[in-house]
């Protein structure tokens, strides 16, 4: 029959150095892996916080009368909730369709031209969300995500009969149908997700029945990648399987030239192979269901897969992975002059009892200080011979270190940190850590392959914020005005990333107002800031804006900017000579504006750019 979805992604700046063609014999799962055996054909499978506690769960829906779909947690043996009794449930998926911060599950179940249905529910497991049912042909793949990028996720589902009618459709949450694709051949998985990391997210769906994969984006109707001439495609999910940052596409053939079935992970290229697994099938239908996401919640995405006619289902972890931790640093901080540490670390290798990793960095940016021994091969008292690599800091190189236990039969198996490094900041700018020489030896001295080598990244940015220009309404005001008075601020942001930071506008001692903005690198805006005047006593105040000091700034003299004074002066007195007098009498009366006088700033005691009689009344109340 047929496939499932993925989701998912984790962020790291990384390289792969991954074993293409790994063949797969019946029950060769491994510690590397988990699997349910004895399955009733199973079809889709999903990973995803299904119940919403902050780990991840997988979801298998067995095709059959009376079948059933049931959700495990990461130990494979708790059941969160399993509904029975469903005839031919097809495709899972696991997501917030709803919108409310939790996620739901969506099945659908093929019963015969007419009955078909695809059910969301919430995480109990029994309120229904939304229901689609008397579906004519054959709903298959479904999957949840935000496929139109407006922020709240829709439902994607499959209807797959062995004619050109199939057809896949997009529903909003409330119901409403918003992309539909028709006059497909037997569409059955679909995945929503950003093949092309674009930001933006796409749809995959595959035509079974004619060997083919599309993937478009959310405008329905440009084709990113389109595979064609597999052996029968059944399911496809989108996710970063190589954890690098970047997402991948994972597909499924249920029978390749009739004898096998495969499964393969493609780079966003669509030719680039990173890992591919070929299975024996029983009778005509191998591998559907596929998914991508960290089942065992490791921090690394792992590959879950069905077998159908063998009754299978398989979680891939991520095994030998030897990577840079933390995989992303973004400073200040660190700031010139400051040091860092970053790990050299191991995950769920089996057996390691010696190794070899060096690195090369950008030596225009960082300095390495020192290099440490992990503590992964001393454990359990073990002793160990650990030989330091060479620091070049002219080339940015550190030649590869080495360790060994000693004294012992075996290895260690797990998870754990190799190698410390500790840099320095020399000078902004971006470094790849880039691990090299990564050899890993089990306790019989065997190479331990196949290796997953993820780089680390750091990246300093230079960091400048500047007030362009500062402007005040007046020179003079009083303190009567019943408009405020103006304080105009251009910002820009000089540095090389997107900044939060606040802006402050001051009459002498007096805060003005506070603004917190985000400006991307490159980018400026202008502020207003208005002194209500009301209150203020008469003197003469220094205008100034000050934006935030950002930590590790070295251009600090621009982010203050002065714009002369301002005088509050003394209502009625337009002369500014200390008494309400006749001066300011006439003052006012020649700029009366009904009059056809000419305005005077000087006479304008309420602000308002007209003199008029609210001015007077002005004066006539401070006249001595």
């Amino acid at each position: 029959m047929q496939k499932r979805k993925a989701v998912v992604s984790f962020v790291v700046i990384a390289v792969l150095l991954l074993a293409i063609g790994l063949t797969l014999t019946p029950n060769s799962a491994a510690v590397s892996s988990k699997q349910w055996t004895g399955l009733d054909h199973p079809m889709g499978v999903a990973i995803g916080d299904y119940d919403n506690d902050g780990l991840n769960d997988i979801a298998i829906a067995e095709d059959a009368i009376g079948g059933r779909v049931t959700v495990y947690k990461s130990d494979g043996t708790t059941v969160i909730k399993q509904w029975t009794g469903i005839d031919y449930p097809q495709y899972v998926s696991i997501g917030d369709y709803d919108n409310d911060g939790l996620n739901d599950l969506a099945f659908s179940e093929r019963d015969g031209p007419g009955n078909g249905k695809v059910t969301v529910y919430k995480s109990d497991g029994t309120t229904i969300i939304r229901q689609w049912t008397g579906i004519y042909t054959c709903p298959e793949g479904v999957a949840i995500g935000d496929y139109d990028n407006d922020g709240l996720n829709e439902i994607a589902f499959t209807d797959a009969p062995v004619t050109y009618e199939g057809r896949v459709r997009v529903f909003k949450s409330d119901g409403t149908l918003i992309a539909q694709w028709t006059n497909h051949y037997g569409p059955w998985g679909v995945a929503i997700g950003d093949y092309d990391n674009d930001g933006l997210n796409d749809i995959a769906f595959e035509e079974s029945y004619n060997g083919k994969v599309f993937v478009y984006k959310s405008d329905g109707t440009t084709v990113i990648k389109q595979w064609t001439g597999l052996g029968g495609p059944a399911g496809v999910a989108i996710g970063d399987y190589d954890n690098d940052g970047l997402n991948d596409i994972a597909i499924t053939e249920v029978s390749v030239a009739g004898l096998i079935g495969r499964v393969t992970v493609y780079k966003s290229d669509g030719t680039t192979v990173i890992r591919q697994w070929t299975v024996p099938i029983n009778m005509n239908s191998g591998p559907m269901g596929v998914a991508i996401g960290d089942y065992n919640n490791d921090g690394l995405n792992d590959l879950a897969f069905s077998e159908y006619d063998a009754g299978r289902v398989t979680v891939y972890y991520q095994t030998n992975y030897v990577s840079v931790y933390p995989k992303m640093i973004t400073g200040p901080p660190p700031k010139i002059g400051e040091t860092f540490d970053v790990n050299i670390t191991i995950a769920n290798v089996e057996d390691l009892y010696t190794w070899q990793a060096g690195m090369t960095f950008n030596a225009s940016v960082l300095e390495c200080v020192s290099i440490a021994e992990g503590e992964f091969l001393k454990r359990a008292g073990a002793t160990t011979l650990w030989t330091p690599g060479s620091i070049n800091n002219d080339t940015g190189t550190i030649s590869y270190s080495g360790c060994s236990r000693t004294g012992v039969a075996s290895g260690v198996s797990g998870t754990g940190q190799l190698m410390r490094i500790t840099f320095k900041v020399k000078g902004n700018g971006n470094s790849t850590l880039h691990l090299t020489d990564v050899l890993l030896l089990d306790s019989d001295l065997v190479s331990i392959t196949p290796v997953t080598i993820v780089d680390g990244h750091v990246e300093i940015h230079e960091q400048d914020i500047s007030i362009l220009s500062l402007t005040k309404s007046a020179a003079e005001a009083y303190p009567t005005w019943i408009v405020p008075f103006n304080v105009t601020v251009v910002v820009e942001n000089q540095g090389t990333r997107t900044e939060t930071f606040n802006v402050t506008a001051y009459a002498s001692a007096i805060e003005i107002g506070r603004q917190e903005i985000t400006l991307a690198a490159g980018a400026n805006t202008t502020l207003e800031f208005n002194w209500n005047l009301a209150g203020i006593a008469e003197g003469t105040y220094t205008i100034r804006a000050e934006a935030d000091v950002l930590y590790g700034e070295i251009d600090t003299a621009d982010n203050t900017k002065i714009d002369g004074t301002v005088k509050i002066k003394h209502p009625g007195d337009a002369n500014d000579d200390t008494i309400v007098n006749a001066y300011d009498l006439g003052i006012l009366a020649k700029a009366w504006t009904a009059s056809g006088g000419t305005y005077d700033a000087r006479a304008d005691f309420n602000g308002d750019e007209t003199i008029d009689t609210l001015d007077h009344d002005i004066l006539k109340a401070y006249w001595p």
